[in-house]
């Protein structure tokens, strides 16, 4: 008796299996590339759900009142134009958040940019600048609403809590949208 010789794979067979495994990977790559997106969307959800606790904990510690969107600062009376200011509301959060990526939504193209709240201050160091994924209600909750004269917002005296928008998700180069 012969020892039997292992038998190779022809052409046609690889070819075969070849045209099998990418059709598959055809069928699979959109369902992983769907999988990945919701992903990033369920991260966006989580990072406002963090900054919306933040808020919630401002709130606590300054008697219910919401932060300014921008701050006045040194060297400008208020009402002046806060257009620079060094300081608003995402610095005001950040120290309750901690992390510069919670204030990053992975599915906004401009998540890599700086809002650009302190382009015109020299002295402002990159380092000090927000990521611009979220933004604040500035006609509602800024520091020119409701004639209120640079006082934050009371959170108490909101008509419609439930209907009012306080934050949202956003490409604009400012951290508030008037």
């Amino acid at each position: 008796m012969k020892p039997r010789q292992p038998r190779a794979f022809t052409l046609i067979e690889l070819l075969v299996v070849i045209s099998i495994i990418s059709v598959l990977a055809g069928m699979l790559f959109p369902v992983f590339a769907g999988a990945q997106e919701k992903g990033r969307q369920t991260q966006c959800i989580s990072n406002m759900k963090q900054v919306g606790f933040a808020l919630a904990t401002y709130l606590q510690d300054y008697e219910d009142c919401l932060p300014l969107n921008r701050f006045p600062w040194a060297g400008h009376d208020f009402p002046d134009d806060l257009t620079g200011s060094p300081y608003n509301w995402k610095h005001a959060v950040y120290s309750i958040i901690g992390n510069k990526e919670v204030l990053q939504c992975p599915t906004n193209p401009e998540r890599g940019r700086f809002d650009e709240s302190q382009a015109n201050i020299p002295e402002t160091q990159k380092a000090r600048w927000m990521p611009r994924s979220y933004a604040y209600n500035g006609s509602y909750f800024g520091e020119y609403a409701i004639n209120r004269g640079g006082r934050p917002a009371d959170i108490t005296r909101v008509r419609d809590s439930t209907g009012t928008i306080l934050l949202l998700e956003t490409r604009s180069d400012t951290p508030e949208l008037g």
